[in-house]
């Protein structure tokens, strides 16, 4: 198994803001214009950090539509849905209806209560009570991340393709199996997909819990435990150390022995702790 120096991984230098213009671009093209709060914040240089975003959730002059954009445009929504504009539509029609504000204010109340993730997880899900059109888990739990940090609630980390890959990386290293892979992400069509299969919301509570766990054992917040763990794009940084790297090797590792699991673990399985 492909060895996971988790040391070098969280000192990998997080980014501390990135642009958002493609997403404000695309927002305005299907006519949803940004709210003042929100556009007189990106009127300088269009960038958002993660503590940008938390302080726009605490400000009180900031609205709904103000809030939920800012989660989204850091999030890239537009660009990684970029191929899906029914998605995008879906969720334009949900931001324009005029029900919106009641319907966030909801959805934030039953985020900022929950003592359970995997429940809160599922009632996000499809067709559950708090589904939104157009957002996958991927960006449902940011809403999860940025409401409950901006109010210091114990974290539930966001949960997208990238953060799976590193749970099953991780975990497997720390672990010395595939269980979690095995459990929630592998198919038999596809060997190295690292979306989200089955049990979908307990393996959120699973994975809150591996978190918070990690976290300690490294002496971490959840919060930045995730954003290290998270990497970067690697198209900005394709070939220097990148978290993302490691993640890709552990997996196509994993795809070399399909049929042999105990052969792909001890072929070369390590976690280095330095």
């Amino acid at each position: 198994m492909h060895t996971i120096d988790l040391d070098q991984i969280l000192k990998y230098p997080s980014a501390s803001s990135h642009s958002v213009a493609y997403e404000v671009s695309q927002s305005n093209s299907f006519g949803c214009e940004l709210p003042a709060h929100l556009r007189e914040l990106l009127k300088e240089d269009c960038k958002l950090s993660k503590t940008d975003v938390i302080q726009i959730i605490k400000d009180a002059s900031a609205t709904s539509k103000d809030e939920f954009l800012a989660i989204l445009f850091w999030g890239a929504y537009f660009r990684v849905t970029a191929r899906s504009p029914i998605t995008q539509r879906g969720l334009i029609s949900f931001i324009s209806d005029r029900n919106f504000d009641t319907a966030l204010a909801q959805m934030k109340s039953a985020i900022l209560k929950s003592d359970d993730p995997e429940s809160l997880f599922r009632s996000f899900s499809y067709r559950a009570k708090f589904k939104i059109p157009g957002l996958s888990y991927a960006y449902f739990t940011k809403l999860f991340f940025f409401y409950r940090e901006a109010e210091g609630l114990s974290t539930y980390p966001i949960l997208d393709k990238w953060l799976c890959s590193a749970w099953c990386a991780i975990d497997g290293a720390l672990n010395q199996n595939t269980r979690v892979y095995d459990t929630y992400f592998r198919s038999p069509k596809s060997e190295s997909s690292f979306l989200l299969r089955r049990k979908s919301a307990q393996a959120y509570g699973e994975y809150v819990a591996f978190m918070s766990d990690t976290s300690k054992r490294y002496g971490l917040s959840v919060a930045d435990l995730e954003e290290q763990l998270f990497g970067r794009d690697l198209r900005v940084q394709p070939n220097s150390f990148n978290p993302r790297n490691e993640y890709k090797a552990w997996a196509n590792h994993l795809k070399k022995f399909p049929d042999n699991k105990q052969m792909a673990l001890h072929d070369d399985t390590a976690l280095s702790e330095k």
